[in-house]
């Protein structure tokens, strides 16, 4: 594909992708425009990071409760919300902001990335690549779900961990076994220059939700986070069941 045309690609790579038959690909946007470290890759300024901020205190009392939900209800709501997140991303940040984050999504998406529908047509997977890349990456998740089932068992974690970083590998070299030169070439494009992985998701923070009107309270009357900002605040929850 003609360079010239990346960045406009790239800024529309930020939905995620569910496949019916295949691994659900999550999409990390609502964790990424809040998190210091990116924030930093894409020289985000003062003023932008107060905008985000704003934009995020606005999303965040709508994102706690989709915890409850069935992920068969929770996927269209979060996907909701993505797009009122991208709306307001548009006119705080930059276009050469819009595509380093754009870069850094697929990044954390990691692999998975090749199933989204747009990546592969950059790239001009063929249905049989797809197909083929799909089943790998199910392979994998599922080798993957039984170590972690193991991890809870009991099982030492030091053996699991090396076990699963070689499932991993061999899943990364089966798929670029199967990507033609070219095709390397352009999803390497479209991931942008390397970032440490082990800073993101390091320093994230959240709107706390209010507290649920209609309690019982005991000791006091009802308050609200408002009253309560720049207190320190015990929380002592007791569970009945």
């Amino acid at each position: 594909m003609n360079s010239r045309f990346l960045p406009f690609v790239l800024l529309g790579l930020l939905a995620g992708t569910s496949l019916a038959d295949g691994p659900l690909l999550p999409n990390p946007y609502l964790l990424l425009i809040r998190d210091r470290y990116v924030q930093q890759e894409c020289k985000v300024e003062p003023q932008q990071v107060k905008a985000l901020r704003t934009l995020t205190d606005k999303i965040d009392p709508h994102f706690f409760p989709i915890r409850s939900y069935a992920p068969s209800q929770a996927g269209g709501k979060v996907q909701k919300l993505i797009n009122q997140a991208k709306s307001g991303v548009k006119e705080i940040f930059r276009p050469v902001q819009r595509l380093r984050l754009a870069q850094i999504t697929l990044r954390c998406q990691g692999l998975k990335s090749l199933l989204r529908d747009d990546v592969a047509r950059f790239i001009d997977m063929s249905n049989n690549q797809r197909t083929e890349t799909t089943k790998l990456i199910q392979a994998q998740d599922k080798d993957l779900a039984e170590l972690s089932k193991q991890a809870r068992a009991g099982k030492p974690r030091g053996a699991l961990e090396k076990t699963a970083k070689q499932i991993r590998q061999k899943t990364y070299q089966e798929l670029m076994a199967m990507l033609s030169p070219v095709q390397k070439s352009d999803f390497g494009r479209l991931l942008g220059k390397p970032i440490d992985m082990t800073k993101i998701y390091q320093d994230l923070r959240f709107k706390a939700p209010d507290f649920i009107r209609g309690n019982l309270w005991i000791d006091s009357k009802p308050l609200t986070m408002k009253q309560l900002r720049g207190k320190v605040v015990a929380l002592h929850f007791y569970a009945f069941g």
